[in-house]
């Protein structure tokens, strides 16, 4: 469950956040089709639960999935509660 929201990731370090992406088919160039298509970018940008690893955010289910705490699709990032 999401808790108060987070402004930096200090004292989260090793434990687990909830990352609220924008959604890309609302707000990405990725609309038109040219670069990509949105559902690649949706399955890149998915909201969830993330390990918070330093001033990174890692995927729990593909480790490979790692995002710097400030990307700009990044809308939130709160506290977890489980």
């Amino acid at each position: 469950m999401k808790g108060k929201i987070i402004r930096n990731l200090t004292d989260y370090n090793g434990r687990p956040v909830w990352v609220e992406f924008e959604n890309p088919d609302a707000c990405s160039c990725a609309n038109c089709g040219a670069c990509r298509s949105s559902d690649a970018e949706a399955h890149l940008y998915t909201s969830g639960v993330y390990r918070a690893d330093g001033h990174f955010l890692v995927s729990l289910t593909n480790e490979e999935h790692r995002f710097h705490e400030f990307t700009p699709r990044i809308l939130a990032i709160y506290e977890w509660r489980e």
